[in-house]
């Protein structure tokens, strides 16, 4: 796999693939021709995959939308990596870059700090 097993883009296919199956699960009606086994999705019960999935897809709308509102205010390379990592399928990352190079402001060739002699 390109992006890893549990990846967005791989449990949104994921779930494309066993929808009524899922669905099955919401209603609480029996499947058959599946045992306990074949009820795993990634090697996750539905129930368990289903809050993976909600928890990563919360995370990656909060990146998305952290990014885009500190946008004017990050260097360019906070908005370069934060952008890859975003769609690199790492939304922590884009989390971390963007909390911590929104409140970084380039001083124009001073030093940060007053050295006393």
């Amino acid at each position: 796999m390109l992006f890893g097993k549990y990846s967005m883009v791989n449990m949104c296919k994921e779930f494309n693939e066993n929808k009524p199956l899922i669905e099955s699960y919401f209603k609480n009606h029996v499947v058959e021709g599946y045992d306990d086994e074949d009820k795993k999705i990634l090697g996750l019960g539905i129930g368990a995959f289903i809050v993976l999935l909600l928890v990563g897809l919360a995370i990656f709308i909060w990146a998305l939308m952290s990014l885009m509102k500190y946008w004017k205010v990050l260097p360019a390379w906070a908005k370069i990596l934060g952008l890859l990592s975003l769609l690199g399928g790492a939304p922590v990352v884009t989390l971390i870059v963007v909390y911590i190079a929104k409140d970084s402001k380039p001083e124009s060739g001073k030093y940060r700090f007053r050295f006393k002699h």
